[in-house]
């Protein structure tokens, strides 16, 4: 990703770095240019992403992110996780998620373009800077308030944690979280959705455990798979395709074993959520967009697109496609799944707003 110094963008370190009776002139110029080339930079990430069969860029996506993640593994001296690699790769598929939920449209098909899916990721990384720029000199421009001489320095703080940290904030509170916090209303939940807070707590967990573990799980397959298929060759001396259409012969689940992993290794399976849970369809439905279903982000005005209106993913996490519910990453679902579920109560069990009750607020 691009370095966050002001330095490496001309126009708004120059801004900041003035202190002539021209710097306000500057830093409004300074501003709204970047504002202009966020609105741009996000048309060109949507059109990118439309391009593009969505289980295919989500398959491709997810690829490249393990990739990162196995040769970050393999550096020597590493201390955790990647948390540049993790901050991309989240960006991207929140603003995946934000066009397919905005876009009513059919969906390409095909095959990726990697090319095209290599400039996705340079456009995301581009806008994430520019977003950056931006709180730096609009902030600038803001007159003492309540929290006088360090008011500027608030509101940066503020609209960069808004624009730049999503997921991670609610870690390891899956299963344990949703248990706790939906419990005192198993019976709204029931009216609601025919399901008790434990049936959805594990449900949630489900979904961490099939984005986080997913990929390995299917490697794991492929490699048993390959030694019981090498075993028949070297046991009976057997060509190794004889030997897979004897495992196929005797095991009538091995065809649709290896069409689940090829799905989850290299089209996103791993977050159809359709797939992975035991959630009923209703909650999966309030938990996800309809395709087009989003007015607001794309809409005409300043800071169409940008990271500065609400991302899609921080109301509805999941999104509708062709063959089921999917979470392009499922830390937007522990983020505002509660909230989502929240509505869903309210909506499916009026009684609850009549009756005062108020689900646990974080």
């Amino acid at each position: 990703m691009q370095d966050d110094d002001p330095q490496n963008d001309a126009p708004i370190g120059e801004a900041l770095m003035s202190t002539g009776e021209d710097r306000q002139q500057k830093l409004e110029k300074a501003a709204n240019d970047l504002r202009v080339e966020m609105e741009e930079a996000a048309h060109r990430i949507r059109e990118l992403v439309l391009a593009q069969p969505p289980s295919g860029l989500l398959g491709y996506l997810w690829a490249q992110y393990f990739l990162g993640v196995l040769k970050h593994q393999e550096k020597k001296g590493h201390d955790g996780p990647d948390k540049e690699l993790i901050k991309q790769f989240q960006f991207v598929l929140e603003y995946v998620h934000a066009v397919w939920s905005c876009h009513g449209g059919k969906f390409a098909d095909g095959q990726v373009d990697e090319v095209k899916a290599a400039q996705l990721l340079k456009e995301c990384d581009e806008l994430s800077s520019k977003a950056m720029f931006y709180a730096m000199a609009s902030s600038q421009l803001s007159k003492a308030s309540e929290f006088g001489e360090v008011s500027s320095t608030v509101e940066f703080q503020a609209k960069s944690a808004w624009t730049l940290i999503r997921g991670h904030r609610y870690q390891v509170l899956e299963d344990e979280f949703f248990r706790f916090v939906l419990t005192p209303h198993n019976e709204a939940l029931k009216k609601a959705y025919g399901v008790d807070a434990q049936l959805i707590a594990e449900g949630i967990q489900a979904i961490a455990d099939s984005i986080r573990g997913g990929y390995s799980d299917a490697v794991a397959k492929i490699r048993d798979r390959m030694e019981q298929s090498n075993a028949l060759v070297e046991g009976e001396n057997i060509a190794l395709a004889a030997a897979i259409e004897k495992i196929k012969a005797s095991d009538p689940n091995f065809a649709a074993e290896m069409d689940s992993v090829m799905r989850d290794l290299l089209y996103g399976g791993i977050c159809n959520l359709s797939r992975h849970t035991k959630l009923p369809v209703k909650i999966l439905e309030d938990l996800a967009y309809e395709p087009g279903a989003e007015k607001e982000f794309f809409a005409d005005g300043n800071y169409c697109g940008t990271p500065y209106r609400t991302l899609p993913a921080r109301v509805r996490p999941l999104v509708k496609l062709a063959d089921g519910y999917y979470a392009t990453d499922g830390q937007f679902v522990r983020d505002s799944a509660y909230r989502a579920i929240q509505r869903g109560i309210m909506v499916g069990c009026p009684i609850i707003g009549r009756a005062g009750i108020r689900i646990r607020r974080r």
